[in-house]
Protein backbone atom coordinates (compact mmCIF):
# COMPACT_ATOMS: atom_id res chain seq x y z
CA UNK A 1 0.00 0.00 0.00
CA UNK A 2 2.92 2.36 0.69
CA UNK A 3 3.98 2.49 -2.98
CA UNK A 4 0.39 3.20 -4.05
CA UNK A 5 0.14 6.07 -1.59
CA UNK A 6 3.43 7.47 -2.87
CA UNK A 7 2.18 7.26 -6.48
CA UNK A 8 -1.26 8.72 -5.83
CA UNK A 9 -0.24 11.19 -3.14
CA UNK A 10 -0.49 11.16 0.64
CA UNK A 11 -2.97 14.03 0.82
CA UNK A 12 -5.47 12.27 -1.48
CA UNK A 13 -5.77 9.40 0.98
CA UNK A 14 -5.78 11.73 3.98
CA UNK A 15 -8.70 13.72 2.57
CA UNK A 16 -10.59 10.54 1.67
CA UNK A 17 -10.14 9.42 5.29
CA UNK A 18 -11.63 12.65 6.63
CA UNK A 19 -14.52 12.55 4.17
CA UNK A 20 -15.37 9.01 5.21
CA UNK A 21 -15.21 9.95 8.89
CA UNK A 22 -17.46 12.97 8.42
CA UNK A 23 -20.04 10.84 6.60
CA UNK A 24 -20.26 8.58 9.65
CA UNK A 25 -21.06 11.39 12.10
CA UNK A 26 -24.57 11.90 13.45
CA UNK A 27 -25.16 15.12 11.47
CA UNK A 28 -22.67 15.16 8.59
CA UNK A 29 -22.05 18.26 6.53
CA UNK A 30 -22.19 16.07 3.40
CA UNK A 31 -22.41 12.41 2.42
CA UNK A 32 -19.45 10.75 0.73
CA UNK A 33 -20.30 7.06 0.75
CA UNK A 34 -17.56 6.38 -1.82
CA UNK A 35 -14.56 7.62 0.18
CA UNK A 36 -14.18 4.51 2.33
CA UNK A 37 -13.27 2.31 -0.65
CA UNK A 38 -9.90 4.07 -0.79
CA UNK A 39 -8.98 3.78 2.89
CA UNK A 40 -6.32 1.76 4.66
CA UNK A 41 -4.51 1.60 7.99
CA UNK A 42 -1.96 3.99 6.51
CA UNK A 43 -4.56 6.66 5.72
CA UNK A 44 -5.99 6.27 9.22
CA UNK A 45 -2.57 6.82 10.81
CA UNK A 46 -1.88 9.86 8.62
CA UNK A 47 -5.16 11.40 9.79
CA UNK A 48 -4.26 10.72 13.43
CA UNK A 49 -0.83 12.33 12.98
CA UNK A 50 -2.30 15.52 11.53
CA UNK A 51 -4.99 15.53 14.21
CA UNK A 52 -2.28 15.43 16.90
CA UNK A 53 -0.70 18.55 15.42
CA UNK A 54 -3.93 20.40 14.66
CA UNK A 55 -7.36 18.89 15.46
CA UNK A 56 -8.97 21.70 13.46
CA UNK A 57 -7.42 20.79 10.11
CA UNK A 58 -9.94 18.07 9.26
CA UNK A 59 -12.75 20.60 9.74
CA UNK A 60 -11.06 22.80 7.16
CA UNK A 61 -11.31 19.91 4.68
CA UNK A 62 -14.89 19.12 5.69
CA UNK A 63 -16.20 22.65 5.14
CA UNK A 64 -14.26 22.84 1.90
CA UNK A 65 -15.91 19.61 0.74
CA UNK A 66 -19.31 20.99 1.73
CA UNK A 67 -18.73 24.08 -0.39
CA UNK A 68 -17.56 22.22 -3.49
CA UNK A 69 -20.35 19.64 -3.23
CA UNK A 70 -22.94 22.41 -3.03
CA UNK A 71 -21.29 24.35 -5.85
CA UNK A 72 -21.20 21.25 -8.07
CA UNK A 73 -24.93 20.70 -7.59
CA UNK A 74 -25.75 24.41 -7.93
CA UNK A 75 -24.05 24.63 -11.33
CA UNK A 76 -26.06 21.68 -12.59
CA UNK A 77 -29.26 23.41 -11.47
CA UNK A 78 -28.12 26.57 -13.26
CA UNK A 79 -27.78 24.65 -16.52
CA UNK A 80 -24.05 24.04 -16.76
CA UNK A 81 -23.47 21.01 -19.01
CA UNK A 82 -19.72 20.62 -18.44
CA UNK A 83 -17.81 20.34 -15.18
CA UNK A 84 -14.02 19.91 -15.10
CA UNK A 85 -12.22 18.79 -11.97
CA UNK A 86 -8.53 19.75 -12.08
CA UNK A 87 -6.21 17.61 -9.96
CA UNK A 88 -9.18 15.38 -9.18
CA UNK A 89 -7.41 12.99 -6.82
CA UNK A 90 -9.90 10.60 -5.20
CA UNK A 91 -12.87 12.92 -5.78
CA UNK A 92 -16.20 11.13 -6.25
CA UNK A 93 -18.64 13.95 -7.03
CA UNK A 94 -19.71 12.60 -10.41
CA UNK A 95 -20.76 9.34 -8.71
CA UNK A 96 -22.46 11.03 -5.77
CA UNK A 97 -23.94 14.15 -7.35
CA UNK A 98 -23.69 13.88 -11.13
CA UNK A 99 -26.53 13.74 -13.63
CA UNK A 100 -26.64 12.05 -17.03
CA UNK A 101 -27.14 15.35 -18.84
CA UNK A 102 -23.85 16.78 -17.51
CA UNK A 103 -20.39 15.74 -18.66
CA UNK A 104 -17.80 15.58 -15.89
CA UNK A 105 -14.13 15.55 -16.84
CA UNK A 106 -11.52 14.56 -14.26
CA UNK A 107 -7.91 15.51 -14.90
CA UNK A 108 -5.03 14.00 -12.95
CA UNK A 109 -1.92 11.91 -13.38
CA UNK A 110 -2.35 8.47 -14.90
CA UNK A 111 -1.39 6.59 -11.73
CA UNK A 112 -4.04 8.49 -9.73
CA UNK A 113 -6.88 7.87 -12.17
CA UNK A 114 -5.88 4.24 -12.80
CA UNK A 115 -5.94 3.51 -9.07
CA UNK A 116 -9.28 5.25 -8.62
CA UNK A 117 -10.82 3.50 -11.60
CA UNK A 118 -9.72 0.08 -10.38
CA UNK A 119 -11.18 0.69 -6.91
CA UNK A 120 -14.47 2.02 -8.29
CA UNK A 121 -14.92 -0.99 -10.56
CA UNK A 122 -13.87 -3.47 -7.87
CA UNK A 123 -16.64 -2.17 -5.60
CA UNK A 124 -19.34 -2.42 -8.24
CA UNK A 125 -19.68 1.23 -9.20
CA UNK A 126 -19.92 2.50 -12.76
CA UNK A 127 -17.73 5.45 -13.68
CA UNK A 128 -19.60 8.62 -14.62
CA UNK A 129 -16.60 10.81 -15.40
CA UNK A 130 -14.36 11.05 -18.41
CA UNK A 131 -10.83 10.51 -17.08
CA UNK A 132 -8.04 12.51 -18.71
CA UNK A 133 -4.68 11.10 -17.53
CA UNK A 134 -2.28 14.03 -17.80
CA UNK A 135 -0.31 16.33 -15.55
CA UNK A 136 -2.29 19.50 -16.24
CA UNK A 137 0.46 21.76 -14.86
CA UNK A 138 2.57 23.08 -17.71
CA UNK A 139 0.49 21.31 -20.38
CA UNK A 140 -2.20 22.44 -22.80
CA UNK A 141 -4.93 20.64 -20.89
CA UNK A 142 -7.69 22.43 -22.81
CA UNK A 143 -6.53 20.75 -26.03
CA UNK A 144 -6.55 17.42 -24.19
CA UNK A 145 -10.09 18.10 -22.99
CA UNK A 146 -11.19 18.77 -26.58
CA UNK A 147 -9.90 15.34 -27.60
CA UNK A 148 -12.40 13.87 -25.13
CA UNK A 149 -15.35 15.83 -26.51
CA UNK A 150 -15.06 19.02 -24.48
CA UNK A 151 -16.94 21.92 -26.11
CA UNK A 152 -15.18 25.26 -25.61
CA UNK A 153 -18.36 27.15 -26.50
CA UNK A 154 -20.37 25.47 -23.71
CA UNK A 155 -20.74 27.07 -20.28
CA UNK A 156 -18.27 25.26 -18.00
CA UNK A 157 -17.58 25.03 -14.29
CA UNK A 158 -14.05 24.22 -13.12
CA UNK A 159 -13.41 22.79 -9.65
CA UNK A 160 -9.82 23.27 -8.52
CA UNK A 161 -9.82 21.91 -5.00
CA UNK A 162 -6.73 21.53 -2.85
CA UNK A 163 -4.26 22.38 -5.62
CA UNK A 164 -3.29 26.04 -5.78
CA UNK A 165 -1.09 26.07 -2.68
CA UNK A 166 1.19 23.40 -4.18
CA UNK A 167 1.85 25.30 -7.44
CA UNK A 168 4.15 28.13 -8.44
CA UNK A 169 2.28 31.37 -9.03
CA UNK A 170 3.41 31.34 -12.66
CA UNK A 171 1.69 28.00 -13.17
CA UNK A 172 -1.49 29.31 -11.55
CA UNK A 173 -1.68 32.31 -13.87
CA UNK A 174 -0.81 30.16 -16.90
CA UNK A 175 -3.64 27.72 -16.12
CA UNK A 176 -6.17 30.53 -15.74
CA UNK A 177 -4.98 32.26 -18.88
CA UNK A 178 -5.30 29.00 -20.83
CA UNK A 179 -8.93 28.72 -19.74
CA UNK A 180 -9.59 32.34 -20.60
CA UNK A 181 -8.04 31.95 -24.05
CA UNK A 182 -10.10 28.94 -25.10
CA UNK A 183 -13.33 28.66 -23.06
CA UNK A 184 -16.11 31.07 -24.00
CA UNK A 185 -17.83 31.17 -20.61
CA UNK A 186 -16.49 29.61 -17.43
CA UNK A 187 -16.48 29.86 -13.68
CA UNK A 188 -13.72 28.39 -11.54
CA UNK A 189 -13.76 27.84 -7.79
CA UNK A 190 -10.62 27.11 -5.82
CA UNK A 191 -9.29 27.26 -2.30
CA UNK A 192 -6.13 29.11 -1.36
CA UNK A 193 -3.92 29.88 1.62
CA UNK A 194 -2.63 33.28 2.69
CA UNK A 195 0.83 34.35 1.64
CA UNK A 196 1.68 35.21 5.23
CA UNK A 197 1.04 31.58 6.25
CA UNK A 198 3.14 30.26 3.36
CA UNK A 199 5.97 32.67 4.20
CA UNK A 200 5.80 31.93 7.93
CA UNK A 201 4.70 35.43 8.93
CA UNK A 202 1.69 34.45 11.06
CA UNK A 203 3.69 34.03 14.29
CA UNK A 204 1.25 31.20 15.03
CA UNK A 205 3.07 28.06 16.17
CA UNK A 206 0.01 25.89 15.46
CA UNK A 207 -0.12 27.07 11.86
CA UNK A 208 3.60 26.53 11.43
CA UNK A 209 3.23 22.99 12.79
CA UNK A 210 0.54 22.20 10.21
CA UNK A 211 2.73 23.52 7.38
CA UNK A 212 5.53 21.27 8.61
CA UNK A 213 3.23 18.26 9.01
CA UNK A 214 2.09 18.49 5.39
CA UNK A 215 5.68 18.94 4.26
CA UNK A 216 6.59 15.61 5.86
CA UNK A 217 4.05 14.01 3.49
CA UNK A 218 5.84 15.63 0.54
CA UNK A 219 2.98 18.13 0.29
CA UNK A 220 4.79 21.45 0.32
CA UNK A 221 2.72 24.63 0.43
CA UNK A 222 4.54 27.16 -1.76
CA UNK A 223 2.06 29.80 -2.99
CA UNK A 224 -0.52 31.90 -1.19
CA UNK A 225 -2.47 35.13 -1.71
CA UNK A 226 -3.29 37.69 0.95
CA UNK A 227 -5.61 39.45 -1.52
CA UNK A 228 -7.09 37.36 -4.34
CA UNK A 229 -7.89 40.49 -6.33
CA UNK A 230 -4.17 40.74 -7.18
CA UNK A 231 -4.43 37.43 -9.02
CA UNK A 232 -7.81 38.25 -10.56
CA UNK A 233 -6.48 41.53 -11.96
CA UNK A 234 -3.39 39.82 -13.35
CA UNK A 235 -5.46 37.34 -15.38
CA UNK A 236 -8.34 39.79 -16.01
CA UNK A 237 -11.08 37.69 -14.40
CA UNK A 238 -14.03 38.81 -12.28
CA UNK A 239 -14.36 37.81 -8.62
CA UNK A 240 -17.78 36.24 -8.03
CA UNK A 241 -17.11 35.35 -4.40
CA UNK A 242 -14.20 35.33 -1.97
CA UNK A 243 -14.53 34.35 1.67
CA UNK A 244 -12.78 32.74 4.62
CA UNK A 245 -13.60 29.20 5.68
CA UNK A 246 -14.66 30.70 9.01
CA UNK A 247 -17.63 32.23 7.18
CA UNK A 248 -18.84 28.73 6.24
CA UNK A 249 -18.48 27.55 9.82
CA UNK A 250 -20.58 30.43 11.11
CA UNK A 251 -23.17 29.72 8.44
CA UNK A 252 -23.53 25.97 8.91
CA UNK A 253 -22.40 25.25 12.47
CA UNK A 254 -22.11 28.51 14.44
CA UNK A 255 -21.81 26.66 17.76
CA UNK A 256 -18.90 24.49 16.59
CA UNK A 257 -16.29 24.42 19.37
CA UNK A 258 -13.04 24.34 17.40
CA UNK A 259 -9.87 26.39 17.17
CA UNK A 260 -10.41 28.77 14.25
CA UNK A 261 -6.90 30.26 14.14
CA UNK A 262 -5.75 28.32 11.07
CA UNK A 263 -8.98 29.10 9.23
CA UNK A 264 -8.09 32.80 9.18
CA UNK A 265 -5.44 31.96 6.57
CA UNK A 266 -7.62 29.75 4.39
CA UNK A 267 -10.11 31.00 1.79
CA UNK A 268 -12.24 29.97 -1.18
CA UNK A 269 -12.97 32.08 -4.22
CA UNK A 270 -14.81 31.83 -7.54
CA UNK A 271 -13.54 33.67 -10.62
CA UNK A 272 -15.28 34.08 -13.95
CA UNK A 273 -14.54 35.40 -17.43
CA UNK A 274 -18.11 36.66 -17.68
CA UNK A 275 -17.66 40.41 -17.25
Amino acid sequence: MESIIDDVGHTAFLIAQWRAEETETLSPLYYDHIANIFLSDKSHHMALNINDVSPSTKYLVNYRTKFFDDSFSARIKRGFKQIVILGAGLDSRSLRLGEESVKVYEIDKEEVLSFKSSKIKAHGYHEKSLYIPIDYVGSDFISCLKEYGFDCSEKTYFIWEGNSMYLEEGHITSILNNMKKHVAHFEISFDYLSEKLIKGRTKDIKAENVVHAFSTMNAHWITGFDKINSLAEKVDLSIMEDFLITDLIRQHQPDQNIDLSLFEDYSICTLSNNK
